[in-house]
């Protein structure tokens, strides 16, 4: 099966938003998700370029890595490299990886990409390095015996036992714990 309405089912049908993308970067199907999340209900999809849902200074990158998807066809993730900037429908940019999936649709190559919004992946990654540096210097104040060290030990075991008790469900309560 190598129709258009085949890879539209597909496309549908993934979590993700879903684009079909012609050999020349012009966008044949979008689904539902896709069209909510960038706006392509505005102007037919189809007569759009790929390259209006990523921001002008990717233009030229996407472009030729699109070249090279074409010239060697095979599954290109950007999750095994860094995260590219998608433009939402209210012009906001986003973290994305996008993947590239060869597909033939009328004996003629496309490709499927999918996008992913890895805004949250992004925040959490940020949240951990954060933590992970303020329990290095805790354990490095600790070892230095700085003068701080007893409030900031103080501290740090109220706020962690603070945080078990507030997500440990109690025995007699009614209703959801939350944390603080």
């Amino acid at each position: 099966m190598s129709n258009l309405l085949h890879w539209q089912s597909i496309a549908d049908a993934s979590r993700d938003p879903a684009i079909v993308i012609d050999r020349d970067a012009f966008i044949r199907y979008a689904s539902a998700s896709a069209r909510e999340l960038f706006g392509l209900n505005q102007r037919p999809a189809h007569s759009r370029p790929f390259t209006d849902l990523l921001p002008t200074d990717l233009h030229e990158i996407f472009l030729q890595s699109y070249h090279d998807f074409f010239e060697i066809p095979r599954p290109l993730l950007t999750s095994e490299l860094a995260p590219v900037r998608g433009i939402k429908r209210d012009g906001s940019e986003f973290p994305a990886y996008v993947s590239l999936f060869p597909l033939v649709i009328a004996g003629k190559l496309h490709a499927l990409a999918t996008v992913r919004d890895v805004s949250t992946l992004i925040e959490a990654q940020r949240a951990l390095e954060l933590s992970q540096k303020s329990l290095r210097d805790l354990i490095e104040a600790l070892r230095m015996g700085s003068p701080s060290t007893a409030t900031t030990a103080s501290c740090w075991s109220i706020n962690a036992s603070q945080a078990t008790s507030a997500t440990t469900p109690r025995a007699n309560s009614s209703g959801p714990v939350s944390a603080i």
